[in-house]
């Protein structure tokens, strides 16, 4: 998961290698961020096809996104499977409640994704209610 395509091995490589793996992430960290955004598209596409939902990632989610990866050294996976643990059960019952299968998810849902999710069914279930 990252946009390294070759290594060169040196000296310094074998006698370093932690240090020498941060120059290199460091040095690709453009490309990486390149990566890790399509990542979060292929988590988008892969949770669709396995709940039927549809997250609709802005620019901004995957901008957090992508400095949570880079800041923890995590795969975009791991990161939204950590901020997103509860969304697939909390969006189907707003879905059951609702008929909504889309949902934005926006900066402010990766920072605070489990207010945002309850906010959300409560206010399905108020919609429900009508």
């Amino acid at each position: 998961s990252t946009s390294v395509k070759s290594l060169e091995l040196t000296k310094e490589t074998v006698e370093d290698p932690d240090m020498a793996l941060k120059g290199i992430m460091k040095e690709s960290s453009a490309e990486q961020g390149d990566v890790l955004k399509s990542e979060a598209a292929r988590f988008a596409e892969e949770f669709h096809q396995a709940h039927g939902l549809k997250l609709n990632f802005d620019e901004d989610a995957v901008n957090a996104l992508v400095e949570i990866c880079l800041s923890k050294d995590k795969t975009m996976r791991a990161v939204c499977e950590e901020k997103l643990h509860d969304f697939e059960y909390g969006l189907k019952l707003i879905s059951r409640n609702t008929g909504r299968t889309a949902f934005d998810i926006t900066r402010e849902v990766i920072e605070q994704p489990d207010k945002i999710l309850s906010d959300w069914i409560v206010e399905s279930h108020r919609q429900a209610d009508k």
